[in-house]
């Protein structure tokens, strides 16, 4: 009881730093409604790419292009899902090299919910609607009835989706503890690879399916899970797999980050 009061009081602490940080970004209305402007701008030129890639060709590996669709789609809800709730992350490498770290230590709040929270997107809303709405109409156009069960694993679906690239990106970050540049490439790196998982894991070589399994599980993104709802792999057990995978991805994700802040030193020491 009193480590699920815990969770509700962190879970209470993130909403309300998130709403600080989301107040703040809404004070220049002019440059929010710019950045949804050009997010929609962007996803139309993404969707032109994969529309042209299937004018010449019919399949891929099995997948037509509603199916490669829903890949993307589980992608782009996790990138709107990280700019909207993780964005913070990305500030990492230049709060411990400037020293900006330090405000966090002294503040009644835990430091990871601080360090998500210290920035946000609101285009990642953006995308994550449009990601809803391209798996709706692909869904649709494939004969898919939404059912309550498919509905809410959808839910489960994305928001692990969402999660386990968080946690990528996070884990990523936090080697800049071992860093003493104030830019940290790895994340980016991170993040760059998963744009392969816009399409399925089947074309890669064996390599590369290993490395998006086991190390870096962008499979667990979006492959897996459109697999999954596309009916393309059958199998409760999936869900169990997305569920661990993601608890995994969290637990790492706080063992770096205790390892790391075991080595952080303010610039003024």
């Amino acid at each position: 009881m009193r480590y699920l009061k815990r969770i509700g009081r962190y879970c209470k602490i993130y909403g309300q730093l998130e709403a600080m940080s989301l107040k703040s970004m809404m004070e220049y209305r002019m440059d929010f409604l710019m950045m949804l402007f050009f997010t929609v701008i962007m996803q139309v030129c993404n969707l032109f790419v994969i529309t042209t890639i299937y004018e010449n060709i019919d399949f891929i590996e099995g997948w037509d292009y509603w199916e490669v669709l829903v890949l993307y789609s589980f992608l782009l809800f996790s990138e709107g899902f990280i700019n909207l709730f993780m964005e913070g992350v990305w500030k990492t490498a230049n709060l411990i090299n400037s020293g900006e770290m330090d405000q966090f230590l002294v503040r009644p709040a835990p430091v990871p919910l601080q360090l998500v929270t210290c920035k946000t997107e609101l285009d990642g809303a953006n995308k994550m609607g449009i990601a809803v709405l391209l798996i709706g109409i692909s869904f649709h156009k494939k004969g898919i009835v939404f059912s309550t069960a498919n509905f809410m694993s959808m839910i489960f679906l994305l928001l692990c989706s969402g999660l386990i690239r968080g946690l990528i990106i996070w884990n990523a970050s936090c080697l800049s503890f071992w860093s003493k540049s104030s830019k940290n490439r790895v994340n980016f790196m991170a993040f760059s690879i998963g744009e392969a998982a816009r399409y399925p894991l089947t074309i890669y070589p064996f390599f590369m399916k290993a490395l998006f399994c086991y190390l870096i599980p962008y499979a667990f993104v979006s492959y897996y899970p459109a697999a999954y709802m596309l009916e393309k792999i059958e199998g409760v057990h999936l869900i169990a797999w997305m569920f661990f995978v993601t608890a995994l991805s969290l637990f790492c994700g706080g063992k770096v980050y205790k390892a790391g802040m075991r080595r952080y030193e303010s610039p003024g020491n």
